[in-house]
This record gives C-alpha cells, sequence and structure tokens, in this order.
C-alpha cells in the first residue's frame, strides 16, 4: 500500500531492446510479515565506542554470533537465544583494536557474514 506504479506524473512504461512493450510492476522478495532469515549491516558503521547488529530469524532459534578480525582471530562470540523476526545485538569497542572487523551470524540452517569498521 506504500508503493505504487502509475503514471500520474509521467507515463509508467517499460520496454525491451527491440523496442516492445512490457508491463511494469513491484515484486518484492519478502512480503510484509514473512520473515526469513537475514544479516543487516550494523548501525553506527564505521564506529567509534559501540555499534549494533541487527538480524531476523524465520523461527525461534539458538544462534552464535563471531566477531572476528581481518587475520581470522576471534574477538567476542555470542550465544544468543533467537527470536523469530528482528533481533539485536550490542557490539562495545574491544581493547587495542582498528580498523575492518567481520561479524558471521550462524544458525543450524543458515550462515551470513558482514564487515563492519572500527575507528580510532
Amino acid at each position: 500500500d506504500v508503493l505504487a506504479i502509475n503514471s500520474k506524473h509521467t507515463a509508467a512504461e517499460a520496454y525491451l531492446s527491440n523496442g516492445l512493450e512490457m508491463d511494469v510492476a513491484i515484486t518484492f522478495n519478502n512480503p510484509l510479515g514473512e520473515n526469513v532469515f537475514a544479516l543487516h549491516q550494523n548501525t553506527p558503521n564505521p564506529f567509534i565506542r559501540s555499534t549494533t547488529i541487527g538480524f531476523d530469524l524465520s523461527e525461534t532459534i539458538p544462534a552464535v554470533m563471531t566477531i572476528y578480525d581481518v587475520a581470522g582471530k576471534t574477538i567476542k562470540t555470542y550465544q544468543i537465544d533467537g527470536a523469530k523476526g528482528l533481533n539485536t545485538i550490542s557490539f562495545d569497542r574491544p581493547e587495542l583494536t582498528t580498523g575492518v572487523l567481520y561479524y558471521k551470524l550462524e544458525t543450524e540452517h543458515n550462515t551470513a557474514v558482514k564487515k563492519m569498521i572500527l575507528m580510532n
């Protein structure tokens, strides 16, 4: 209901390379109300003191969040009792570490990795 394609201001048109007109439509891979496994980018990023990492789980399931440096050294591990839907954890700055860090979320069925930047 929030997004729609119409011709109110400009014509809602699309064409193939051969000039044939196409239908214009919006489709979503994750319909509203359907929870899926997803690891979100931390905010803020880059960060100085602390950051928040969000993730969605498709079911209530245990999860492990591991923070590690570019050399693969584990900095912090969180054992999480994950709830279906959106979950968040806060990560506070480790001593003597700056630069690019990685965070990995693992469940019985899924794994995802993202990177974040820790500033001085």
